[in-house]
């Protein structure tokens, strides 16, 4: 899918670093931005349901994954719309996502007031 990219940051040994991040700057210089569309809500749960299959293992080894979503916009669907109901799923994903071994940091690459007052909400 073209709004979300995979990737891995000190996920094996100390030497993969470099190539590690060679590779994050390689995805994230190809990315386009669409104001259009911004399906944060389906991008997460697919990654929630990915953690959650690890989770046991990560929290055994008492660590946690760091998960920075930078965004432009206020979560729509797939099909471009938003409102109360695709912000409040969108609020239950993070909710869901927050129960895991993880930390969310929320970038915000705008400086769009509906967008930001809905984040700081």
């Amino acid at each position: 899918q073209k709004h979300s990219r995979k990737f891995n940051l000190c996920w094996g040994s100390p030497k993969d670093v470099a190539s590690e991040m060679s590779q994050i700057w390689n995805v994230m210089n190809k990315v386009t931005l669409d104001q259009s569309q911004c399906p944060l809500t389906s991008c997460i749960q697919r990654l929630s349901k990915s953690i959650a299959r690890e989770a046991h293992n990560i929290s055994a080894r008492d660590r946690h994954i760091t998960l920075v979503i930078c965004t432009q916009g206020l979560p729509t669907d797939r099909d471009g719309h938003s409102g109360s109901n695709v912000l409040r799923e969108f609020q239950n994903v993070l909710l869901s996502l927050s129960k895991l071994p993880v930390k969310i940091i929320i970038r915000l690459c705008t400086d769009d007031e509906k967008v930001t007052d809905m984040f700081n909400t």
